[in-house]
């Protein structure tokens, strides 16, 4: 049995929900989908599968980290701030494409 640990720091991390809108909301800490797609990158540039691109190297790619993936988590290694929220910008500020 094989484990992969990553620890992963950054001064700032912002991955944006789904749907949200205007102000987006950001979630505190990096999702298991980002890190695992993270890790399928960092294992294909490893390993040298395939060296294409596109969809079907980046479903290899998936494919190759998933046939081994258990479980995927998050844990943070110190506090977090107590919401998250990165804003997109402000319209009111923006030139009309008449003007």
């Amino acid at each position: 049995m094989k484990a992969v640990v990553a620890v992963v720091r950054a001064p700032h991390f912002s991955v944006r929900k789904p749907f949200s809108y205007q102000a987006a909301v950001a979630h505190s800490l990096p999702p298991p989908s980002t890190l695992v797609g993270a890790l399928a990158f960092s294992l294909a540039v490893r390993s040298g599968i395939g060296g294409g691109s596109g969809d079907s190297y980046v479903e290899e790619c998936c494919r190759a980290v998933l046939r081994g993936l258990v479980r995927a988590t998050v844990k943070p290694l110190g506090p977090l701030t107590r919401s998250a929220l990165s804003l997109t910008r402000v319209r009111a500020l923006e030139l009309r494409s008449s003007e």
